[in-house]
């Protein structure tokens, strides 16, 4: 079997929020001027629900609001789950952070954050083309795609606005696009490269479009922040140059598509213009914009259940079995299949080699597959919410026991009989 890599990176930006809400200025300066942390701490609870792309900064203020409260357990037992819930890959921000743990005690000690703002997110899927059919694989090189430019964040704003206002000519023109078909939908603008995809154009934002009120349905989420720009490629080459001209980012030739969150964009190769990788990428905007602190399993395995999916007549979508299970199945009896041990992985352990589970391919199968199973038992919706909702303070890995009423062993031992039947 060829083998492809893939890497999906989260990256924290050391730049403000989009939106730059005046609540979350007044919280600040609860915090950091009149020190009423107990003041600040109400305000972020009663805002973090509904809190989009400004979650991850809340919760950091958060930890720093439980230091200062005179919390320094919970200040310290927050931030250390910050770095397991979220892929900081700021070495910038890691220091922050640890060194905030090791002042808890002393909150005047507590560095002032600098506009360490919301959590941007980049997303990358990759295949290899095996047999005529997309084949995705994973590894933990990570050193594939890499920011080549950087885009002012000013650039990233006047792109949202554009957006907004539905201006085809100023978003053709950050994407440097010379010819290109377009179709739109209430939430979706989709580019196509060249003057000859009308109707597939059409056929990707019809489709995203469905796809957005499934999800913003089953998954109780709102619906987008902004309107989400989608720009593809029918050619390899030509969505390579677009990833470079649109974000700046020299990518690998195996690369498929991503999206990123500061400018509400994906970027595909898809010369079917059939949808499947776009899919997952929206889910990912999605949980990015609400929920990004989901453990990995779920933040990857569910997105991953759509990418080969029907949609049904009556809007829902339904995964399919595909090739991560078929790839499971090809290696089955020479890996350890542990839902437990995935379950309790953060993000570098899932996309880092492991002698126990080989590489990242066998996890993200294994947590998509997983996906796939509890979708057919109907637990799938109900998993979503229980995990998204847990008390940082009191996480549990293992919180699928009480969503199925079941020990883990019992739970291992019910997927397996699914997956190998």
């Amino acid at each position: 079997m060829k083998k492809s890599y893939c890497a999906i990176i989260f990256l924290a930006f050391l730049s403000g929020t989009v939106n730059g809400q005046d609540w979350l200025d007044d919280i600040k300066s609860q915090i950091w001027v009149n020190k009423k942390y107990d003041v600040a701490l109400a305000e972020i609870n009663s805002r973090r629900p509904a809190a989009g792309s400004d979650v991850f900064e809340l919760d950091l203020l958060k930890a720093i609001c439980y230091c200062g409260n005179n919390q320094p357990n919970d200040g310290r037992a927050y931030f250390n789950w910050m770095l397991r819930a979220y892929w900081i890959t700021s070495q910038d921000l890691k220091n922050y952070i640890e060194s905030s743990i090791a002042n808890c005690g002393s909150p005047h000690t507590l560095a002032q954050t600098n506009n360490y703002g919301a959590l941007a997110s980049l997303t990358i899927a990759t295949p290899a083309i095996v047999s005529g059919k997309e084949f995705f694989g994973m590894s933990s090189e990570f050193d594939q795609t890499r920011v080549a430019r950087k885009i002012d964040s000013a650039e990233y704003t006047s792109r949202l606005q554009a957006a907004a206002q539905k201006d085809t000519i100023r978003l053709a023109g950050a994407a440097q696009l010379d010819s290109y078909s377009i179709a739109s939908t209430q939430n979706f603008m989709v580019f196509v490269e060249g003057a000859n995809y009308a109707t597939g154009a059409r056929r990707v934002a019809e489709t995203l479009e469905a796809a957005c009120h499934f999800f913003v349905n089953f998954y109780e989420f709102p619906m987008p922040e902004h309107p989400i720009t989608v720009y593809i490629s029918t050619d390899r080459d030509g969505f390579i140059s677009l990833g470079e001209k649109i974000h700046g980012l020299e990518i690998s030739y195996s690369l498929i598509g991503y999206s990123e969150m500061r400018d509400y964009s994906m970027v595909a190769y898809d010369p079917g213009l059939n949808g499947g990788t776009l899919k997952h990428e929206l889910l990912h905007i999605l949980i990015n914009q609400n929920t990004p602190f989901l453990p990995p399993w779920i933040s990857e395995g569910v997105p991953a259940l759509y990418e080969v999916s029907t949609i049904q007549a009556d809007g829902q979508i339904l995964g399919n079995r595909a090739w991560r299970e078929a790839a499971l199945g090809q290696i089955r009896g020479n890996f350890n299949p542990s839902l437990e041990r995935m379950m309790k992985m953060g993000w570098e352990k899932f996309f880092s080699y492991d002698d126990r589970m080989d590489n990242s391919l066998i996890k993200a199968s294994l947590a998509r597959s997983f996906a796939l199973y509890l979708q057919e038992q109907g637990e799938l919706s109900k998993m979503f919410e229980s995990y998204r909702l847990q008390d940082p303070l009191e996480y549990d890995p293992l919180l699928i026991t009480d969503v199925l009423g079941k020990q883990m062993n019992q739970i291992q031992e019910d997927y397996e009989a699914w997956l190998w039947e």
